[in-house]
């Protein structure tokens, strides 16, 4: 069991994506990923460096650096402290990066945090077999469905298809990255892959922040949550709103 982890920085903010868009969580970011998207905004987190940044007073950004990795029991005092503002953390976001690859030093951290508060896990929703040891500690799931035409990279579908039939047993949405070179063969093969393991899952759909000013773009959003209404019940279009906001 890994008793560390190299962690970017834990923060308190407004969730801005998903199902969850504007509740207040605490977020624990980590390094590390294990895919290369074009559009990813938070490149620091694909490797590590020297500093965890800890948030001293939630929102503030007011932060104090102490070195990498950090304990799992340092983290559990580092969120107990956080969440001393009872009312005010809606749940903590394990977010990245893909929080995945520190599965062992989560299954340390994981079990005592449950307990007091609940977790989101932001997924970009390949690692399956690392999810499945988690799921007793994680209520809700933000899993990513990594579509070639935002990422430049091919997309993992038989992954992709084996995470979402172990997540569904938890709060479950769909999230799918959209630029304008999306095509309609990719949406197709979303729905399918959504509708084959519960068309009742909910599937929201993110354009690449700054994309929206394009009404020829606005439209397209619109046509593409048209067909994916067609077989699933959710589809929502929901844009970054804390990059709107210009929020962490």
């Amino acid at each position: 069991m890994d008793a560390s982890a190299e962690i970017m920085e834990v923060f308190s903010s407004i969730q801005g994506e998903g199902l969850l868009v504007g509740e207040r969580q605490l977020f624990v970011r980590f390094y590390g990923c294990n895919r290369y998207c074009q559009y990813c905004d938070t490149e620091a987190s694909k490797g590590p460096v020297r500093d965890c940044l800890i948030e001293k007073t939630p929102g503030h950004r007011d932060f104090a650096a102490r070195p990498n990795p950090v304990s799992a029991e340092e983290l559990i005092g580092i969120i107990r402290d956080a969440n001393k503002f009872r009312r005010l953390h809606h749940s903590v976001a394990l977010t990245g990066g893909e929080p995945l690859l520190h599965a062992g030093f989560l299954s340390a951290v994981l079990p005592v945090i449950a307990s007091e508060m609940p977790v989101l896990l932001e997924t970009n929703g390949i690692l399956f077999r690392e999810l499945e040891g988690l799921l007793p500690w994680v209520e809700t799931i933000s899993m990513d469905v990594k579509l070639a035409s935002a990422t430049g990279e091919s997309t993992d579908w038989a992954s992709h298809g084996l995470f979402m039939e172990k997540a569904k047993t938890r709060k479950l949405y769909i999230k799918a990255v959209l630029t304008s070179r999306v095509t309609d063969e990719e949406i197709h093969l979303l729905t399918d892959l959504i509708e084959k393991t519960g068309p009742a899952i909910p599937l929201v759909l993110q354009p690449v922040h700054g994309t929206l000013a394009d009404p020829k773009w606005t439209r397209r959003l619109l046509d593409i949550q048209g067909l994916c209404k067609e077989r699933l019940r959710t589809v929502r279009i929901i844009p970054q709103v804390h990059k709107m906001l210009n929020m962490l």
